[in-house]
Order: C-alpha cells, then sequence, then structure tokens
C-alpha cells in the first residue's frame, strides 16, 4: 500500500513539474520578445517582419520623421491657374504641374502642405521620357497635392499627356 500511494505521490509532483516548467519556460520566452524600455546595442539590431514607429530620428542631429509614404501619381492641371497637363507645352520651358492621386484630380491621401517630396517619372514610360525633366517638387498649399515643375527639353512643343509623360509619377513623401 506504502508503494502506491508513493507512486501517485510522484506522479502527482512530476505532473506539478511539468506544469510549472511549461509556464516558466513561456514566461521567460515572452518576456525576451517583449520591449518595453530602449534598446542599446554595440553591433547591428536586425527586426524580421513588420515593425512600426511613433516617429523616428536618424543621426544626433537629424530631424523627427513621423511617417514616410510612398506611391505614384497622375501630373494634372488641378488647381494650377494656365497650365493644362494635355495642353501643348513650348520647348525649352518649365511649366507648372500638380501631381493627383488619379487624372480626376483626388487629393493624395495623407500629404499635407509642409511635407518633403521626391517626385520622378515612371520607368515604364517609355519613348516620350526622353527630353522631359522635373526639375522640382513641393507639396502644395493645399493638402493632397504635389507641385511639379517640369521642363521640355525635346526640342518641340509638344502635349505631355496625363496617359503619356505625365501618368503614373512615383513620389515619395516625408512627414
Amino acid at each position: 500500500m506504502k508503494n502506491l500511494l508513493s507512486l501517485k505521490q510522484n506522479k502527482f509532483a512530476f505532473s506539478l513539474s511539468i506544469i510549472v516548467s511549461v509556464f516558466l519556460v513561456v514566461s521567460l520566452v515572452s518576456a525576451a520578445t517583449t520591449i518595453s524600455t530602449n534598446i542599446s546595442t554595440a553591433g547591428t539590431l536586425t527586426v524580421s517582419g513588420l515593425s512600426t514607429l511613433g516617429s523616428a530620428k536618424i543621426g544626433s542631429s537629424g530631424s523627427t520623421l513621423s511617417q514616410v509614404v510612398k506611391g505614384s501619381c497622375v501630373l494634372t492641371n488641378y488647381g494650377v491657374s494656365g497650365s493644362s497637363i494635355d495642353a501643348s507645352h513650348a520647348a525649352s520651358t518649365t511649366v507648372l504641374y500638380q501631381c493627383a492621386a488619379d487624372a480626376a484630380g483626388t487629393a493624395i491621401t495623407g500629404l499635407v502642405s509642409g511635407d518633403t517630396t521626391f517626385v520622378q517619372f515612371a520607368t515604364s514610360t517609355t519613348g516620350i521620357v526622353n527630353g522631359w525633366s522635373i526639375v522640382a517638387s513641393s507639396a502644395s498649399t493645399t493638402d493632397g497635392y504635389i507641385n511639379v515643375l517640369v521642363s521640355n527639353f525635346t526640342g518641340t512643343a509638344r502635349v505631355p499627356s496625363a496617359s503619356g509623360v505625365g501618368s503614373s509619377t512615383t513620389y515619395i513623401v516625408i512627414h
């Protein structure tokens, strides 16, 4: 009878030790993957998968960034007096257009006045890009649009058109 009681106690102790061990291992693994304070590393920090930052600062004297957005837009004449992407653009001149989410002039979501913008013609636009150049870009004073200065260096007056050189213009916006 004593052996039977001892066997039951051993099974109970063994089972309890397994449960406690699993609980401790799970707790330690969870603690190792949850960060609640600053990280300092002398080497390279690698993050796999998706990571979200509230804001970021690169370098000790860098500016704080809250968001970087990339996408494509269509050059339009929305809100620009006297210019039309579908009208003739004289040779050796620079004309102001606006980049919008689509040819109807829909605003680009999240873009606000004061953002830093980078714009380039799509690399898939063949044949017509030669001779056209984006000189500068800036966030419009109207939220949702990018001002784009385009120069015509083709040698003749041409129509850039929303479906030609003005289509699928790529941008990067830094907030």
